[in-house]
């Protein structure tokens, strides 16, 4: 039974909405099983899985992604930038993002540079060059001492954990619904 049957049947394949999406936002095409001489030759046993490779992998990935596309903005740039793997990709969710966790800074002028910096952060996606982003460089870069910065950042943070957990749980209950999570 191939898993996308196993996805519409009775048997769900994932545990959590989480560990679905992040297979689907890992999954390559590139993916091949392997041959039962590389497998006796690794000692690894013949067993069953849950076959999510090739087509069958790319099916259950493509049908992950569809749930997370369906779901309102911003739920599925957050699931995104939580569960892609590519820093460069979800670098780009992060800056759509801005606009959604600005208001938690309150009043004023605020850099979209320094948000978008501040969720990369949280998200722990790394700058253009594939660096961790720190605190420090980002008070020297827009001239803020480390207390304001810190605010700043617990406030981004506080509103991304809000809206994450809200995004988990929409994507949590479309997976179950969809029989693809238990």
């Amino acid at each position: 039974m191939g898993s996308l049957a196993m996805a519409e049947g009775n048997s769900a394949i994932f545990n959590s909405g989480f560990e679905a999406c992040r297979f689907a936002y890992a999954f390559s095409g590139q993916q091949y099983p392997l041959s039962v001489m590389a497998k006796i030759m690794q000692c690894v046993g013949i067993g069953s899985g849950r076959g999510l490779i090739g087509l069958d992998g790319a099916a259950v990935a493509g049908t992950v992604k569809r749930h997370v596309e369906a779901m309102p903005m911003p739920n599925p740039l957050l699931i995104a930038s939580r569960c892609e793997l590519n820093f460069k990709i979800s670098r780009q969710y992060a800056t759509l993002l801005v606009d959604s966790v600005m208001p938690a800074l309150g009043t004023g002028g605020h850099h979209r540079h320094m948000v978008t910096a501040l969720i990369c952060i949280y998200f722990r996606i790394p700058d253009k060059d594939g660096n961790k982003i720190k605190l420090s460089s980002l008070c020297d870069q827009f001239a803020l001492s480390a207390d304001t910065m810190t605010r700043r950042k617990s406030a981004i943070f506080r509103r991304l954990k809000e809206m994450e957990s809200k995004a988990q749980g929409l994507i949590d209950d479309r997976l179950k619904d969809s029989g693809v999570v238990k």
